[in-house]
């Protein structure tokens, strides 16, 4: 990873995003934002890394769970090597989990729950740490219609 990183003489990234699964987490680093075409509401960037927990073993540490090896080796890159913004995926999503990032965590602008084991006391958790300028995704097919929760107003996005 270092080694890609010097060779491309990159000092910071537009955009880093943390997936988390069950067994596994990556970090996907995009630099050199696109600019946005018309009606387009994706965003794009020129170079995009995408570095596996395996890419990742030299910063992590054996006495670690998985999901603290995460948070120490985000943050570590990020201390490293800066990113604009930075967004969180969970694919799986116990509360403890999300509890556990979240709170180690504090400059993140999207955080996505993955359509599986959605538990509603994650969600809650998610909308609590609402603030202005984030963007929030629920794809769950769980997601209960009469869902309701004071922040639901500043979330960009919830897909059922």
């Amino acid at each position: 990873m270092e080694s890609y990183i010097k060779f491309t003489k990159i000092r910071y990234f537009d955009y880093c995003q943390i997936s988390i699964e069950k067994e596994t987490f990556w970090i996907t680093l995009n630099h050199s934002r696109l600019p946005a075409k018309y009606g387009d509401s994706s965003i794009g960037f020129r170079q995009t890394t995408r570095l596996t927990e395996k890419d990742l073993k030299p910063w992590s540490k054996e006495d670690l769970s998985m999901v603290e090896n995460a948070v120490t080796v985000l943050k570590r890159l990020q201390t490293t090597y800066p990113a604009k913004e930075t967004g969180v995926i969970f694919l799986y999503n116990t509360l403890a989990v999300v509890k556990k990032v979240l709170d180690a965590l504090d400059d993140y602008v999207f955080v996505s729950l993955g359509k599986t084991n959605l538990e509603m006391e994650a969600v809650d958790l998610v909308m609590d740490s609402v603030k202005k300028g984030r963007e929030i995704s629920v794809n769950g097919s769980e997601m209960p219609l009469d869902y309701s929760h004071p922040n639901v107003v500043l979330v960009v996005l919830i897909n059922p």
